[in-house]
């Protein structure tokens, strides 16, 4: 039985390694696909990208061998804003969409939410902000060298999302979507009512117990909205 691929994209900050622990709660018929963005993880030392733009080229250059169209996404935060980009950049550019597409912990990219620039704090300042939203392991900060490390790859990150601005595209995505939130995030039900714009296709939405890092705090119940939503989808998936 042919596996359906899940390509997953970290939040601000995170590598790959945030989602190795989903492998063995993913039911057998999905191949977890964790993405590496530049500069991150096993890619320190390479380019950080502080632009949705830059970050969007790289990632389908890291997707080119990829089968998209027996593929699901996964994004968090950031991570959501980089799998609707690239989605529309596949869409738009090779005619291909992946069958699903899940947004968790963002509200629709048509909304503003640039209410501060966290990226443009001075460096005390944007430690205790980052320190404050959470999904940073606190030994990070409490270790000066580390976080001397971890620093430019939170704020090249934080520069990108924060510096994204949606422009509305030619077509909506013609995959079918799940948006999931936290019960405790500053998400509203129009924010995440409005992704529905952005889909031909259907639209699920789900809220989990938690805060902007439920994905952290609830992974197995994110895990069984992935397992359920796919195994529903017979057309090719599990």
């Amino acid at each position: 039985m042919k596996k359906v691929k899940l390509i997953c994209f970290p939040y601000a900050g995170g590598s790959s390694a945030i989602y190795s622990k989903w492998r063995q709660h993913l039911n057998g018929g999905i191949e977890l696909i964790p993405v590496e963005l530049s500069g991150h993880g096993r890619r320190f030392g390479e380019p950080l990208y502080d632009s949705i733009e830059k970050i969007k080229e790289d990632v389908l250059e890291a997707l080119k061998e990829e089968n998209i169209e027996e593929a699901a996404l996964f994004g968090h935060s950031l991570g959501s804003i980089i799998a609707y980009e690239v989605a529309h950049e596949l869409q738009a550019k090779l005619g291909v969409q992946p069958k699903h597409i899940f947004f968790s912990g963002k509200k629709a990219p048509h909304f503003d939410e640039r209410e501060e620039y966290i990226h443009k704090l001075p460096e005390h300042e944007f430690k205790r902000k980052v320190i404050e939203l959470g999904g940073t392991p606190r030994d990070v900060f409490e270790n000066e060298e580390l976080f001397d490390l971890f620093l430019p790859i939170l704020r090249a990150d934080f520069t990108a999302n924060e510096a994204y601005s949606y422009k509305e595209k030619g077509s909506r995505l013609n995959s079918d979507i799940t948006v999931i939130s936290g019960t405790k995030e500053d998400i509203g039900i129009e924010e995440i009512l409005g992704w529905k714009e952005h889909t031909s296709k259907s639209f699920r939405a789900h809220k989990l117990d938690g805060d902007h890092f439920f994905i952290n705090s609830s992974y197995k119940a994110v895990i069984d909205i992935i397992n359920k939503t796919l195994e529903k989808e017979k057309g090719g998936f599990i």
